[in-house]
């Protein structure tokens, strides 16, 4: 088995049961990863460097959202590899001074590691922008989540980190979708 804290890949051309590995294998790891102090403590520096207040879940969620918007700019992986990223190996890149690229997939991993490590419940939201077939292969993954600002009523916030010119929030398009919890 590979070392999560480095690269997992697996081959795209499988279809939609080659999606559905690269989702598991993303829960797995932030699932794993969300226990790391370091990555409790990232999430606690963004929370206090953007100043949310208690029981201001959405806030917090926006907050960790718009940091790896900021913190990640966009690159497509190899033709025919998926690769997934450690959240633990791009914190510390990034804490080196390097700049860390990824695509879809590494910024909604990072950000529901993030999430889940101060408390909050992400899904993976898997989209099929030209079809309707569940059947098909997805396009593109992002983190939503149902979240509240306290005392006021739950909302779905869409946080899909890759377009970089849209707020935390934006949604393109989609013909299909699919959630997977975290």
């Amino acid at each position: 088995m590979r070392n999560l804290a480095t690269v997992e890949s697996t081959e795209t051309n499988g279809g939609k049961n080659s999606n559905l590995k690269t989702i598991e294998m993303m829960k797995k790891i932030a699932r794993k990863e969300s226990g790391d102090p370091s990555i409790r403590q990232l999430a606690i520096n963004i929370l206090n460097n953007k100043k949310t207040r208690s029981h201001q879940y959405l806030d917090e969620a926006q907050a960790i959202a718009e940091w790896v918007q900021g913190a990640i700019p966009y690159v497509k992986d190899a033709n025919g590899i998926e690769q997934i990223h450690s959240p633990i190996m791009i914190i510390k890149k990034i804490q080196a001074g390097d700049t860390f690229r990824g695509d879809c997939d590494d910024m909604a991993l990072m950000l529901a590691t993030l999430l889940l490590a101060i408390g909050h419940k992400p899904f993976f939201k898997c989209v099929r922008f030209k079809t309707t077939d569940p059947k098909a292969c997805y396009n593109h993954i992002y983190v939503v989540e149902k979240t509240h600002n306290y005392p006021f009523k739950p909302v779905v916030l869409s946080m899909d980190c890759i377009h970089k010119d849209k707020n935390i929030g934006y949604e393109a398009n989609s013909k299909s979708s699919d959630l997977f919890e975290v």
